[in-house]
């Protein structure tokens, strides 16, 4: 099966993340997540050329399809990956080299 098709049949599975996997700043952040959690300062600097509500809503659509989780401690925010549907739809998404963004 080719790697388009795995995600076609994710995504049928998963209708939530069909949104995400055409949101090229969404799969980017999912990327970075991909490595270990990070902090919201910490994804600012990776991309620097983002507007501040750009990358908070892509992060409220990553945590609300269930593709990454939040975590607030004291003053400071985190985001981590889902070991599940988070970690496949990235892996799924590397596969095809972007198969929904356009280019």
């Amino acid at each position: 099966m080719k790697p388009e098709d795995e995600l076609v049949l994710f995504l049928e599975k998963n209708p939530g993340f069909f949104g995400l996997c055409k949101d090229a700043l969404a799969m980017h952040i999912l990327e970075k997540l991909g490595s270990g959690s990070k902090s919201i300062a910490v994804l600012k600097k990776s991309f620097p050329n983002e507007r501040d509500r750009a990358l908070r809503l892509a992060l409220k659509k990553l945590v609300e399809a269930k593709a990454a989780v939040a975590v607030r401690l004291e003053t400071m925010d985190f985001y981590a990956i889902t070991p599940d549907c988070g970690k496949e739809l990235l892996c799924l998404y590397k596969k095809t080299g972007g198969f929904f963004i356009a280019k």
